[in-house]
């Protein structure tokens, strides 16, 4: 794939995870996006594959009501994409143990994503999860 190709499949792949957030069809399309031996680090332990990865975000799209996922950059080199993104919404399900607070929720991240014959093999990700821990009551803020 060229660097067109892998941009359209990163873009294509984050509005069908915000699409998922209300659709529970949605969800299927998005892990379809990841090979079955996909290579995931920075998730909890014990996410690993495709499986691992239907399950995170199964939580996350049950969890957070109206999500979106706003892509802030996208920068590709080979079969590698760096990508900067915005994830917001509402913790209005039970979201990583924590039962729904009806907090607003509006975190960010990063991942590198590695793409092969069209399907996510690799992505290493890195979000802000104390904030996100914060916003939904799970953890004090300061004060």
């Amino acid at each position: 794939m060229n660097a067109e190709e892998i941009r359209h499949l990163i873009e294509t792949a984050a509005a069908t995870g915000s699409e998922a957030f209300d659709d529970p069809e949605a969800r299927e399309r998005y892990v379809d996006f990841y090979d079955d031996s996909v290579v995931l680090e920075g998730y909890p332990p014990g996410v690993e594959g495709k499986e691992g990865a239907r399950a995170f975000y199964t939580g996350m799209f049950e969890g957070i009501e109206g999500g979106h996922i706003d892509l802030q950059e996208v920068l590709v080199d080979g079969d590698t994409a760096a990508v900067r993104f915005r994830l917001t919404g509402k913790h209005g399900g039970e979201l990583m143990g924590v039962p729904p607070s009806g907090n607003d929720v509006d975190v960010t991240g990063q991942s590198f994503i590695r793409v092969r014959d069209g399907k996510i093999v690799e992505r290493i990700q890195e979000i802000d999860t104390f904030a996100l821990l914060q916003q939904i009551g799970a953890i004090p803020t300061p004060a």
